[in-house]
């Protein structure tokens, strides 16, 4: 019993670090994602003309997806930019909820794509608005530009001290 309370309280006190995972596991999905839609142009091409949105321009589309996962994957898997690169995935999801996925509802598919798409949205929409973790570039920049800011707030009291 002793061991369950240690593992509660260890999990506690380690809450942003289960964020931050998933933070990781999210980019690398949309990064495999990249690869896969890079090596399966045709299939990417074909969603982007049976959805509604196809007639803008199946091509832009199809590179801003690509670029978009490939880069805000990578962005979202090293916790740099994280709140710009989640909110720069947020029109893809979105719309392959509501253009491609949504109005297919009724037909039963043997993937739920729905789902799946629905909730990486809400999961880049939680990050795109709570930002990275504790285990992040963004993090890491943060502090040093407060110690940088200190450290001069610091310095110019003392200079005009003396």
């Amino acid at each position: 019993m002793n061991k369950i309370a240690e593992c509660k309280t260890w999990l506690r006190a380690h809450e942003d670090l289960f964020i931050d995972l998933l933070r990781i596991y999210l980019g690398c999905g949309l990064v495999v994602k990249a690869i896969f839609y890079m090596n399966n142009r045709d299939l990417l091409n074909q969603m982007i003309t049976d959805s509604d949105i196809g007639w803008i321009g199946g091509s832009m589309i199809a590179f801003y997806v690509i670029l978009a996962h490939l880069v805000g994957g990578t962005m979202l898997a090293l916790g740099l930019l994280t709140r710009i690169a989640a909110f720069a995935q947020l029109p893809i999801l979105l719309g392959a909820v509501f253009a491609l996925y949504l109005p297919r509802f009724a037909i039963v598919e043997p993937r739920q794509y729905l789902e799946y798409a629905g909730l990486v949205a809400f999961l880049l929409l939680l990050f795109g608005v709570f930002g990275a973790g504790r285990f992040s570039f963004d993090y890491m920049m943060s502090r040093k530009w407060r110690e940088m800011r200190s450290g001069a707030a610091r310095m110019a009291a003392t200079s005009e001290v003396h």
